[in-house]
């Protein structure tokens, strides 16, 4: 990482600062069907972009179907467990990553494009939602019928498989190679949002009359755990309406009974995780092009919930516990989206499926609520620059922080300081940045604001 250097006058008595905390892929393996280039592409792009090590990359030759039988499953299983226990693996990996063009679904009995209730929920569950078991203590469970619990439901600690007995599993995909790289890109530890203008987005629509309190339950479960965040909460109880045209996403649950043809059309925040339940049978981002889930990844989601094929409301993912989790302010550490996800889904062998980094994670730097003053005599000068500039205006007396961030969201430099009030002049050095955009966020008292900072290239 670059090193940064933080210069303050002499109004300025007190200051400390670090970078923002490096989370390693040292415990993820990714998973590559070498009989898909789509899926060589996208496994060796991800390993590049986390700096995951060679050793953690496991090979398969398998179908590129999207849909498998038993037989072929239990081929594939039997090429990533060989691998993870030649390469010394089993007690070091905590997660494992599958790459679009693998197979998504296991039929057991032509039963994954079934309509008929319960069949199609017993019989046809996700590639993705059987590894987790593979190696462990209910490996035996893998594509039996009846309930497979999951150890890690519900536990409220940070993940380890020593402790679990599971792998935590989840999936790179989207419509396209070029969606599932941008996926990537937006998508990994620690991304910073701006709280105040945040959105989460509880919608569902065109539910039955008997359906209607038990969806409008669970919104209402997921808005009063995310009380203690004061994040925004937008928690819609029409049921005829799609809600659409959000800004600033940060999070979104959809239970729709009508997906075909409707856009979200959200522009999402750096770090959004989503949870979606839709009433088709099939809907998976891979071969359907009206696949919801398939669109809110191509509008720019970070991690996404979703499920590859019908499954009971009472088996899915926990929405109250999946977000309550991933914005839990209490923890020094936040839960990942992995972690999040599995937090919330009581069982496994089922047909959920996580899409995205596991390791994604997001953190609200300031929460609504607080007074928000414009400060608009603050200014950063020089600006555009070279890197070296002084924050520059009145600010009132106490702490004063100043974080810097990249388009995405990403932290790259933080710092506190006490300023004894009246006009400041903060130099700061900006060493080794890249050319490019930046947003500079100064927190002084009850004023708070975001500046653009611009840096020439040298």
């Amino acid at each position: 990482n670059s090193r940064f250097i933080f210069f303050l006058f002499a109004s300025l008595v007190f200051f400390s600062f670090s970078e923002a905390q490096t989370i390693n892929y040292n415990d993820v393996a990714v998973i590559i069907n070498d009989s898909s280039s789509v899926s060589i592409n996208i496994g060796n792009y991800f390993a590049q972009q986390r700096g995951i090590p060679p050793g953690h990359i496991i090979h398969v030759a398998t179908s590129t179907s999207e849909t498998i039988d038993s037989t072929t499953f239990e081929a594939m299983r039997s090429q990533i467990e060989a691998a993870l226990t030649v390469g010394n693996l089993v007690d070091s990996i905590n997660y494992l990553v599958t790459t679009k063009g693998m197979p998504l679904r296991i039929s057991k009995g032509n039963a994954c494009d079934s309509s008929h209730i319960p069949l199609n929920v017993q019989k046809c569950t996700c590639v993705e939602s059987e590894l987790p078991l593979i190696l462990g203590a209910n490996a035996s469970d893998i594509l039996q019928t009846g309930i497979v619990s999951n150890s890690y439901y519900n536990s409220n600690i940070h993940f380890d498989r020593s402790v679990a007995g599971i792998f935590l599993v989840s999936r790179l995909d989207g419509f396209t190679e070029t969606q599932v790289r941008a996926l990537i890109d937006h998508s990994g530890p620690e991304y910073y949002f701006y709280a105040p203008h945040a959105a989460i987005v509880l919608d569902y629509s065109q539910a039955s009359a008997n359906s209607q309190p038990v969806f409008q339950s669970s919104q209402n479960s997921i808005s009063t755990s995310l009380q203690p965040t004061g994040l925004l909460v937008y928690n819609d109880s029409d049921n005829t309406t799609f809600l659409t045209n959000f800004t600033e996403v940060i999070a979104y649950s959809g239970i729709h009974f009508a997906p075909n043809s409707i856009q979200p059309n959200f522009r999402w925040s750096p770090g959004s995780i989503a949870h979606l339940l839709v009433s088709r049978a099939t809907f998976s981002p891979i071969s359907n092009e009206d696949s919801l889930v398939g669109k809110v990844i191509e509008e720019g989601v970070s991690t996404l919930a979703g499920y590859t094929s019908a499954s009971f409301f009472g088996t899915s993912t926990k929405g109250e516990i999946f977000f309550s989790s991933y914005f839990d302010t209490t923890q020094s550490q936040r839960y990942n989206a992995a972690e999040a996800y599995y937090l919330a889904s009581p069982q496994l062998s089922q047909q959920n499926i996580l899409i995205g980094d596991p390791k994604t994670s997001a953190i609200a730097e300031y929460i609504v609520g607080r007074p928000e003053p414009e400060l608009a005599d603050l200014v950063l000068y020089p600006n555009p620059g070279t890197g070296q500039f002084k924050v520059q205006g009145a600010l009132e007396a106490g702490d004063v922080s100043i974080l810097i961030r990249n388009e995405l969201g990403q932290l790259l430099f933080k710092a506190k300081a006490y300023h004894a009030g009246g006009e400041a002049a903060i130099p700061i050095r900006f060493e080794n940045a890249s050319a490019g955009l930046y947003f500079v966020q100064i927190i002084a008292g009850s004023q708070h604001t975001v500046k653009k900072l611009i840096i020439r290239g040298f």
